[in-house]
């Protein structure tokens, strides 16, 4: 007789652990799935930032490309218009040194 209310207490225990066990298991699931759904939203979202931070820079870059063209078109042409006054000079200082 006591050995079939051990054998009752030991299998209530040990199915009361089993259902613990699993209760638990499945609550850990949940949280893992839920974690993984955040994670897996939270990723995308970096993506999107990170494809907007690149093309941000590339705009930046091609800005700043296209003022340096500028500028340098710029400069270019100024160095062309002060070439012409430097040989009109070297011009009018000969003449002027021939004469003498």
């Amino acid at each position: 007789m006591e050995n079939k209310v051990f054998m009752i207490l030991i299998s209530v225990l040990f199915s009361t652990i089993i259902a613990l066990v699993g209760y638990w298991l499945r609550n850990v699931h949940k949280e893992f799935k839920e974690l993984i759904k955040e994670l897996t939203l939270y990723t995308s979202r970096m993506k999107q930032l990170i494809v907007g931070i690149q093309m941000q820079i590339e705009k930046g870059i091609e800005i700043d490309i296209q003022e340096l063209k500028t500028e340098t078109k710029a400069l270019q042409e100024r160095t062309g218009r002060l070439e012409s006054k430097v040989a009109g000079l070297s011009e009018k200082s000969e003449r002027g040194n021939s004469k003498i």
